[in-house]
């Protein structure tokens, strides 16, 4: 849960700008847009945030892909050299 919320936090972040916009567009309006469009800010940034896991689950499942990919990898290496044998300098007796 606590990397949920860092990874949400992370992401607001990046789109800090997006809502330094939104926020500036609802100071200049007055009356009744001023309303709509805070209430449409409120649902939007509500949406967004409920539907993070939706649009990072592609992001995640590559990133463990790669992972796993560079596990296997160190594994072979690690095997590969384990299966030569040391070699000593003949000259050096």
């Amino acid at each position: 849960m606590k990397r949920f919320f860092k990874e949400v936090t992370a992401d607001l972040v990046k789109q800090m700008w997006t809502f330094v916009g939104l926020f500036s567009a609802w100071l200049v309006l007055t009356g009744s847009a001023k309303k709509v469009v805070g209430i449409s800010i409120l649902v939007a940034i509500v949406i967004w945030v409920a539907t993070f896991n939706l649009r990072h689950h592609e992001t995640s499942a590559l990133k463990r892909r790669i992972r796993e990919e560079n596990e296997e990898r160190r594994r072979l290496l690690r095997r590969k050299k384990a299966a030569q044998p040391a070699t000593q300098d003949e000259g050096a007796l």
